[in-house]
């Protein structure tokens, strides 16, 4: 298969994470109650929110660990309706476990290896 063409916009993207400063953080929901996964400041540092990708992972896994029999589909709904429904507070809790429990595991290099 050939190699495709890098997006222009996706060049210009990675040109910009090349120059903020990002750090991540939890961050609490905005002021309507929305998740933010993460943010733009005017300093130009840019914030990344981890935890509800991270939350929403860990339901989604969980839920294919506890009902094998569920296919795909049923399962991304009912990740959605629980992940839907938490508090702050108990997605932090979650978050914690993950932290706790999870294995680092040392990322492949960009040759594969």
């Amino acid at each position: 298969m050939p190699a495709r063409k890098p997006q222009k916009l996706l060049l210009e993207i990675l040109a910009k994470l090349g120059e903020v400063r990002v750090k991540e953080r939890f961050i609490p929901g905005d002021a309507a109650g929305e998740i933010v996964y993460g943010q733009y400041l005017s300093d130009g540092i840019v914030e990344i929110n981890p935890v509800p990708a991270v939350v929403d992972t860990v339901i989604h896994e969980c839920l294919h660990a506890l009902r094998p029999e569920w296919g795909e589909t049923t399962v991304k709904r009912f990740t959605s309706r629980v992940f839907h429904r938490l508090t702050e507070e108990e997605m932090r809790v979650i978050y914690g476990i993950y932290l706790r429990r999870a294995k680092k595991v040392r990322a492949p290099s960009a040759n594969g290896s």
